[in-house]
């Protein structure tokens, strides 16, 4: 079917091929169903193939076909067009989750602690995470809830400083404990332990 105007049609149309010479579109009451025995469906753009959906072993199959070319998941946010996710393909599906200059197997990246945390949760129970602050220490937190205030557990420092309950560690290790148990524990099973403290370049105790 070759078409300039418009089409009305009712029960099936059978043909090969529809070329339209402006854009096509399908306006129905009802559902559109995609019924391939070939189990591919092909986008293509001017006669070159760009992506395909397709059932493998029952399986849903997104693929693009395009040597390198990346899947992109786009979205409207506040009236602005973010980008939410990106798989590279070029480096082996990377994925970026905020970003699409993709990194890492998995890349996050935001405008904030909150944007760019991984957070892990079981309901009912605390909620944990590891976030980047505004000064660039990663730390360690968690909370009873959404709502609920972020405990800092631990924190890494840019320069190297690492706090145990300490959000801005000024040492190279920064312990701190709630009132009452601020005190470091070292002990096996039989009940013995101890710290020992070695001078690496006189190789003495």
């Amino acid at each position: 079917i070759t078409a300039s105007g418009n089409i009305s049609a009712s029960g099936k149309v059978i043909t090969e091929e529809v070329e339209s010479a402006a854009d096509f579109t399908l306006d129905v009451e009802g559902d559109i169903t995609l019924d391939a025995n070939g189990a591919d469906i092909i986008l293509s753009d001017d006669g070159t193939d760009f992506g395909r959906f397709k059932r493998d072993s029952s399986d849903f199959i997104i693929k693009s076909e395009t040597n390198n070319k990346d899947i992109v998941f786009r979205g409207v946010d506040n009236s602005t067009t973010i980008t939410a996710m990106t798989i590279d393909m070029s480096e082996v599906g990377r994925v970026g989750i905020g970003t699409t200059a993709v990194s890492a197997k998995l890349h996050l990246s935001g405008s904030d602690s909150t944007e760019s945390s991984l957070r892990q949760s079981r309901a009912g129970v605390r909620i944990w995470d590891q976030a980047i602050d505004s000064s660039s220490r990663l730390q360690w937190g968690h909370r009873t809830s959404e709502a609920g205030s972020r405990n800092v557990t631990v924190t890494f420092a840019a320069n190297g400083m690492v706090g145990i309950g300490e959000g801005n560690p000024q040492s190279t290790l920064t312990i701190l404990g709630n009132t009452g148990d601020g005190h470091i524990e070292i002990g096996n099973d039989t009940g013995t332990g101890y710290i020992q403290v070695i001078d690496r370049d006189a190789a003495t105790q």
